[in-house]
């Protein structure tokens, strides 16, 4: 572990690369009662935003940048982390390893003067698991599945090594789940890449890195958060609560990926309102400077108060990709729309009252958040698998949020989530 040059109630430091993997992992700990908090990038030197704070998750959204540049915002939180005297840190990856993986690796531990670190990308509880060295998604190798296509990030290897070394000239092991040997290295530094294909074979792996002294920093996904979460000592809070906020529900769909729109089909077919978003009023934020833009915004804030609930999309259901997204040799669409978005969110939410705002994708809630000055946000609750509850303040007010990450949740997950509010809402004198 670290030595502190100031303290600091935070013992435990996760640095993300996105938002909604910020909040995946961030609900692991919330879910056995621990305190945690969410900072969001720019604004990630609040270690102590509040007293009570155990765990810090940073998302650096550093996913969608040069390997380079993300190494450095991985640097900063790592040094802001050990000069706040964080007892340990855990770099949470993508469950498909997407992203700028080797590079944020390498930075972690290179500022830490580690030349060792564990790194377990499965998550069998969500279907991914690394067989000798290999990751599956499904049972399906990773760069034959849909991931293959992505947009920005598509993935032409399933081997952990290769893609590790995309970004990064670390030296890989890749070791069973049963592994009981030291963690040593040298050089560049040494990543060893640990199989899994359960929840045993996970706690194994903790158990074993506990005993060794190896969990001062630590990689994978979501789910290895939740086992560190059983076996690094925090305080339990079973008395931390947050009331949710009454209110209408803005659902945002910013994600392309074929199991977000077969979401938004399913609540459409369950009596939902969707409406899918123009070129025009997806790709120019100016669009909503100009008269017609104003006169869409007023339509789509009566159809939210008359119906309750409405789901915007930027991707038909019927139709799937559009051409001009197919056409962005130079990935830029998609940020453009995530941006656009985000202001039609907040004007929506300037004409009427939104007790809560879903939104699919990490690269949309970002931008959105941003957009409503929203940097840090209280976790409630897993809804579902990757679909996390949380509570934000913003100017427009308080604000019950779920976010999901494009590839998770049952086709059910806009109703599940709808009634899930419905039972736990509890009337505000303040909405």
């Amino acid at each position: 572990m670290f030595g502190p040059e100031v303290s600091c109630i935070v013992k435990h430091l996760v640095i993300a690369d996105d938002l909604t993997g910020a909040f995946d992992t961030a609900i692991q700990y919330t879910k056995k009662n621990i305190e945690v908090s969410v900072s969001i990038y720019p604004d990630i030197d609040k270690f102590c935003a509040q007293d009570s704070t155990e765990v810090l998750v940073a998302d650096t959204e550093s996913r969608h940048i040069s390997p380079s540049e993300a190494a450095e915002r991985v640097k900063r939180v790592v040094r802001k982390g050990l000069r706040a005297g964080v007892g340990s840190i855990y770099k949470k990856t993508d469950s498909v390893l997407r992203g700028n993986i080797g590079s944020e690796l390498a930075a972690v531990m290179e500022v830490s003067k580690k030349n060792s670190m564990a790194f377990i990308p499965a998550y069998p509880a969500a279907n991914r698991t690394t067989q000798r060295g290999v990751h599956f998604v499904n049972g399906v190798p990773l760069h034959r599945t849909g991931l293959a296509n992505d947009p920005i990030n598509p993935i032409k290897t399933s081997n952990v090594a290769e893609i590790i070394g995309q970004s990064a000239g670390l030296e890989v092991r890749v070791v069973p789940a049963e592994y009981k040997g030291d963690l040593t290295g040298k050089g560049n530094g040494v990543v060893y890449v640990f199989d899994a294909c359960s929840d045993e074979d996970m706690m194994r792996i903790a158990q074993h890195l506990y005993k060794r002294k190896a969990l001062g920093i630590s990689a994978g996904c979501a789910g290895f958060s939740g086992i560190l979460a059983d076996v690094l000592e925090f305080e339990k809070n079973k008395n931390q609560t947050e009331k949710l906020v009454k209110g209408n529900m803005l659902i945002v769909c910013g994600s392309v990926n074929e199991v977000s729109i077969n979401q938004v089909s399913f609540a459409q077919k369950c009596g939902f309102t969707a409406v899918t978003l123009s070129a025009e009023q997806k790709t120019d934020e100016t669009y909503y400077e100009s008269e017609s833009g104003r006169r869409f915004i007023d339509g789509l804030a009566a159809a939210l108060e008359s119906n309750g609930r409405l789901i915007v999309c930027t991707t038909d259901p019927l139709r799937g990709k559009e051409s001009f997204l197919v056409n962005d040799e130079q990935n830029e669409m998609p940020f453009r729309i995530s941006n656009t978005v985000s202001v039609l969110v907040k004007q929506v939410m300037k004409r009427t009252r939104v007790g809560t705002l879903m939104i699919f994708g990490g690269e949309t809630a970002v931008k959105v958040l941003r957009r409503l000055e929203c940097t840090v946000l209280k976790i409630v609750d897993e809804v579902g698998l990757g679909t996390v509850l949380s509570v934000m303040d913003c100017k427009q007010g308080k604000c019950n949020l779920i976010t999901k990450s494009g590839g998770f949740g049952k086709r059910s997950v806009i109703v599940d989530v709808n009634d899930y509010i419905e039972r736990h809402i509890e009337p505000r004198e303040d909405t």
